[in-house]
């Protein structure tokens, strides 16, 4: 009986730090522009056996953006414009738009060493009220990344579609 009751009791424990690996990484006022400045730590967005992407949002003042980081190995360059496209569960598709050109680097698109000698991309893209608005309240299943030399598509799994509408909720 002792057995299975510490059994269990790690169990809730791993499912508890489990469910609250999201935070809020940055939560200052930045000394200089006197702005306020948010970001959520890195999540997973998809994973496969050579390509991976992780999210967080940023806030800086009033103006969201989302972070993505994209390792598979290859070159990619997305310039400014290129669009990050996500279909949601209820038929609706949110668009994206690049903020600044971008260019394939090692390391770039890592968390951490795993993957940092792999060639990644990070890129920030603007989030509008109506955006956020429709990322919180449907659930992404696919994914596409523009990049100048052609798109990415990739699904998304439920699990990790559930972080976004979390992330977002934390600002």
């Amino acid at each position: 009986m002792k057995k299975l009751t510490l059994i269990f009791f790690t169990f809730l424990m791993v499912l508890t730090f489990k469910s609250f690996g999201q935070k809020l990484e940055v939560n200052k006022t930045d000394d200089f522009t006197k702005k306020s400045v948010k970001q959520t730590s890195w999540e997973t967005l998809f994973q496969t056996f050579k390509d991976m992407a992780y999210f967080r949002i940023s806030v800086t003042d009033t103006t969201a953006t989302f972070d993505l980081k994209f390792q598979n190995n290859k070159l990619n360059t997305s310039v400014k414009g290129d669009q990050l496209i996500f279909a949601m569960d209820n038929g609706q598709v949110v668009t994206l738009t690049n903020l600044e050109d971008a260019f394939s680097c090692r390391g770039c698109g890592a968390r951490g060493m795993n993957g940092s000698g792999t060639l990644g991309i990070q890129m920030s893209f603007a989030l509008t009220k109506d955006q956020i608005q429709k990322l919180k309240t449907g659930k992404i299943t696919k994914m596409r990344i523009g990049f100048a030399t052609g798109a990415f598509d990739e699904d998304v799994k439920e699990k990790n579609a559930e972080k976004i509408p979390a992330a977002l909720n934390l600002l």
